[in-house]
């Protein structure tokens, strides 16, 4: 019988994260990651996870992933420009 490895949770979170103004239509909540980090880290769960803090990305990083035009458009808009764009 094989020696099952053992498996590695990772998480990635930022405190800055509600430092940005994210537009009314997105999805994304700054406090549901501020209230699920600090739930984790009051259950003590963060001892068993490798924390990760994301990092800027380059122009040449990111259309690694991403069509250069998308990462153009990011560049230059504002909620109040969104719906020009």
């Amino acid at each position: 019988m094989t020696a099952r490895a053992e498996k590695a949770v990772a998480y990635f979170y930022d405190q800055e994260i509600g430092n940005f103004c994210y537009g009314g239509g997105n999805p994304m909540r700054p406090h549901r990651a501020r209230l699920v980090y600090s739930l984790l880290k009051s259950y003590g769960l963060t001892q068993n996870m490798i924390l990760h803090k994301p990092e800027p990305r380059s122009f040449e990083q990111l259309t690694e992933f991403h069509a250069d035009d998308y990462i153009d458009f990011l560049r230059v808009v504002t909620p109040s420009t969104a719906e020009d764009n």
